[in-house]
C-alpha cells in the first residue's frame, strides 16, 4: 500500500516538473461556441431556432468572433469549408475593402428598436437585423480564420434566413 502511494506522489512530481498541470485548461473551458443554423426561418421564429443549450446570438456576443469557437455539427449547423484559396471560398461579396460571406443570419440587437416586433412578427413592413462575417485581410471570411469581423444589415421580417446561435452561459 505504501509503495502505491509513493508511486502516485512520484508521478505527480514528474508531471509537475515537466510542466503538466493537474488543473484543466481554463481558457479553453471558457471558450464559447456559436453556429449558424442550417434551417431557415422567418423573423417571428428566430428566437426558437437554436438547439437546446444555445440561444439566438446578439451582436455584442458575436462582435469578436476570433475569441469564439464555431460549433461544427452537420445536423444543425452550416458547415463552412476550410478554404485554401479564394476559389475554395463560399460565395462572397466586396464590402468595406474586403470580402464578406453572402450568407447572413438573424441576430438580435439589444440597443436597437426591437427587431421584427420583438421577434414575434413576420410582417413585411417590419425589419430585423441580420449579420455575417467579412475579412479585410487575405484570409477568407470564415470561422476559424484570423481577422474575422462582424457586419450587420436589416432584412424584412418575412425573409427566410438562418439564425446565429450562441452557447448558453
Amino acid at each position: 500500500m505504501k509503495i502505491r502511494g509513493i508511486r502516485v506522489v512520484l508521478i505527480f512530481v514528474i508531471l509537475c516538473a515537466a510542466g503538466v498541470s493537474a488543473q484543466p485548461n481554463i481558457a479553453s473551458a471558457q471558450t464559447m461556441m456559436y453556429y449558424l443554423t442550417k434551417a431557415t426561418v422567418m423573423g417571428d421564429k428566430a428566437l426558437k431556432a437554436c438547439a437546446s443549450g444555445y440561444h439566438m446570438a446578439s451582436v455584442a456576443e458575436l462582435s469578436d468572433p476570433n475569441t469564439l469557437q464555431y460549433y461544427y455539427n452537420p445536423e444543425i449547423a452550416i458547415i463552412f469549408p476550410r478554404a485554401v484559396s479564394g476559389s475554395d471560398w463560399p460565395d462572397t461579396d466586396q464590402i468595406h475593402g474586403g470580402r464578406a460571406l453572402r450568407i447572413v443570419g438573424w441576430i438580435s440587437q439589444s440597443y436597437h428598436q426591437p427587431d421584427c416586433h420583438g421577434w414575434t412578427s413576420a410582417d413585411r413592413s417590419l425589419t430585423g437585423t441580420v449579420a455575417s462575417f467579412y475579412s479585410r485581410g487575405a484570409d477568407p471570411p470564415l470561422p476559424g480564420y484570423p481577422n474575422l469581423l462582424l457586419y450587420t444589415i436589416e432584412r424584412l421580417c418575412e425573409s427566410e434566413l438562418n439564425v446565429w446561435c450562441m452557447q448558453d452561459h
